[in-house]
């Protein structure tokens, strides 16, 4: 059996071995060289004295650091403090070891550490050291931290960071997006809750490095601050308008009025196109709920095409600011025109005219019945300040807001904040960080097929991914690594997602394209699983013991026994499912690169008065003093 193996049985046994006799020979070689120089008294034979007391300084100095091995044990698994960095501090880190991604420090985890776990909790010691905040042995298995890189190139693979509320995901979000941006990528951050602490660190960072002018802020609570967007302005074809609107009607509606609602919103977005018209959500809302809207937009289409063929067409219906009724007999006539003038065959709009006349020749109860699940979707995502912000007037010159888009922001390495304020409206949150996110699948879709430069660098980081992945987002996961896309993905377990998107296959789909898996606390036991599961079993040494006795049928009385301990070996999880709900805050297990597992820790960033705020939220996470509270990472 290999020594380091039953050595890594043995050490935790005799963490405070070493301790006393180092202290006691110590003592000796004062007690000795005491007597020696100033009792004399001939206590001791000649330089007897000396002798014993060199000889008991040199027993000592062998002990010594056997013992100071120790004490770094015993302490390390009672915790370690609270670190923090600033981050001019991570800065240098980052310089000195470019093309690398900082997540902590830690150690790489090996089958000696789950045996070490599995010691201490059996011994019972556990129990002991475990306070409120987590069992602090789970990273003090190992006392030898060294800094925990994860290459750039890596992170193309997409990263999942798991972790129950209060477990430190905002925080780590922190540390990572700290590093995006100082490394020049664009940074998108889709935060449903709206955290500020999130928002100003973004916006700090970037001041800090003398860019503030990337840093840009969207939240529907805050509309004079916020710069304005067209979630519809970027794609390759009208369908994916249509399809993308369509995904945000509410599971569970019969897919005949979902297909219906779709076709719908492709026939009026197309001849929108075709009227050289920018699409926005307040339009096609417009066009979906009034027959007004689509009649004028069926004219104004008409006299285009009229203008092109060289073909007058009824002047009273050509009036496209009158209103006109879907039975107008000069509309049938336009219509007529259009379909059967040999002049009118091969023109921009024709086909969109004709496509457009046939919804404006349905039943209009029908199509307000059959548009029912839609028509809520749009007027949420559409009214009061949201609707200003997502649905920009670009002729209102009056508004001195930015308005943005997604494509001309990733080619400027901005650095955008979208707080969707989900605590005060749950659903136009999760349906607008939908749309952000097909928006950015078409974005890495056009990249994907049609660019011939290097892509500029995206980092897209998710919070509360359940809250508003879609379709679409699986989409990304597949094509953005070619597209230059990188996402980090948080979320509380892996329920969230499935409840999300409807069933365990597309939750499947999603998990699969993550290759990066880090996890904090978590306390559902199915996340754990799965977290384990993707885990290879190791081989560790447990203690196993064994009685025998017999008795002779010649001599009855006569009894003999015997009694054996040692050492077995069995398969065990590299990590127990159950530690993943002891972790203390700011603590996690990662499988990284390719399969190796590591354990780490991370500090909080600390700028200008964050480590006073920071100390308050994680007050109590460390039951010793702490000192200062400050630890620089080597």
């Amino acid at each position: 059996m290999p020594r380091e193996r039953r050595q890594g049985m043995r050490h935790l046994k005799n963490i405070w071995s070493f301790s006393l006799p180092a202290v006691l020979w110590l003592d000796a070689a004062a007690v000795f060289a005491e007597t020696s120089f100033s009792l004399g008294a001939g206590l001791l034979p000649d330089g007897a004295g000396k002798i014993m007391s060199a000889a008991s300084a040199a027993a000592a100095a062998c002990i010594f650091p056997f013992a100071w091995k120790r004490a770094r044990e015993r302490r390390a698994i009672r915790g370690r403090r609270l670190s923090f960095i600033k981050i001019r501090e991570l800065i240098g880190l980052m310089r000195s070891n470019p093309a690398q991604l900082w997540l902590g420090t830690g150690f790489e985890w090996k089958a000696v550490h789950t045996e070490r776990i599995m010691t201490i909790e059996r011994s019972g010691l556990g129990r002991r050291i475990r306070n409120s905040f987590g069992a602090p042995y789970l990273h003090g298995v190992e006392t030898d931290e060294r800094n925990i890189f994860l290459p750039f190139s890596h992170t193309s693979g997409h990263t999942l960071i798991l972790g129950t509320t209060g477990a430190g995901k905002t925080r780590f979000f922190e540390l990572l997006i700290t590093q995006a941006i100082v490394s020049g990528d664009t940074v998108i951050i889709i935060d449903p809750k709206g955290d500020r602490e999130l928002r100003d660190h973004a916006r700090e960072v970037t001041e800090l490095i003398g860019e503030p002018g990337r840093f840009a802020f969207f939240h529907p609570g805050f509309p004079r601050e916020s710069f304005r967007i067209n979630p519809l302005e970027d794609f390759s074809r009208s369908t994916e308008i249509a399809s993308r609107i369509a995904s945000l009607i509410p599971a569970g509606n019969n897919p005949a009025f979902k297909n219906y609602c779709e076709e719908a919103l492709d026939l009026v977005i197309e001849a929108l196109l075709a009227s050289g018209e920018r699409p926005t959500l307040k339009r096609v809302r417009d066009l979906i709920v009034s027959e007004d809207d689509r009649t004028r937009l069926f004219l104004d289409l008409a006299e285009r095409l009229s203008l092109d063929a060289h073909v007058p067409l009824s002047a009273p219906a050509m009036q496209s600011g009158q209103k006109q009724s879907r039975k107008a007999p000069d509309i049938s006539l336009i219509f007529s025109v259009i379909k059967k003038n040999p002049a009118f065959k091969g023109l921009r709009g024709r086909e969109e005219a004709i496509n457009l006349y046939s919804v404006l020749t349905r039943d209009p109860v029908h199509f307000e019945k059959m548009t029912a699940s839609l028509r809520p979707v749009l007027t949420i995502l559409t009214a009061g300040e949201l609707g200003g912000l997502i649905s920009p007037d670009y002729s209102d010159l009056s508004d001195d807001r930015e308005i943005l888009s997604l494509s001309s922001a990733s080619r400027g390495g901005r650095v955008l904040y979208f707080g969707l304020d989900s605590l005060t409206d749950s659903m136009a949150s999760a349906c607008f960080g939908s749309l952000l996110l097909a928006d950015l699948t078409a974005i890495a879709g056009e990249i994907y097929n049609y660019s011939g430069k290097k892509p500029c660098t995206i980092s897209l980081f998710v919070d509360e991914t359940a809250e508003v992945i879609n379709e679409p987002f699986i989409q990304l996961l597949n094509k953005g690594r070619g597209a230059g896309i990188r996402c980090f993905a948080a979320t509380q377990t892996v329920h969230d997602l499935e409840a999300r998107l409807g069933s365990a296959a597309k939750a499947g789909q999603v998990l699969g394209n993550l290759n990066n898996i880090i996890s904090l606390r978590v306390t559902d036991a199915e996340t754990q699983k799965f977290f384990t599961d993707t885990l290879p079993e190791v081989s560790v040494l447990v203690p196993s013991e064994s009685e025998s006795s017999q008795t002779s049928s010649e001599s009855p009385l006569t009894m003999s026994g015997s009694e054996s301990t040692g050492l077995q070996e069995t398969r065990e999880p590299a990590v127990p499912p159950a530690s993943l709900g002891s972790l203390p805050n700011f603590e996690y297990y990662a499988r990284i690169s390719g399969g190796m597992l590591v354990k780490g820790r991370f500090p909080l960033l600390a700028g200008d008065g964050a480590e006073k705020e920071s100390a308050g939220i994680i007050k109590g996470n460390n039951p010793r003093p702490a000192g200062d509270g400050k630890e620089k990472a080597r």
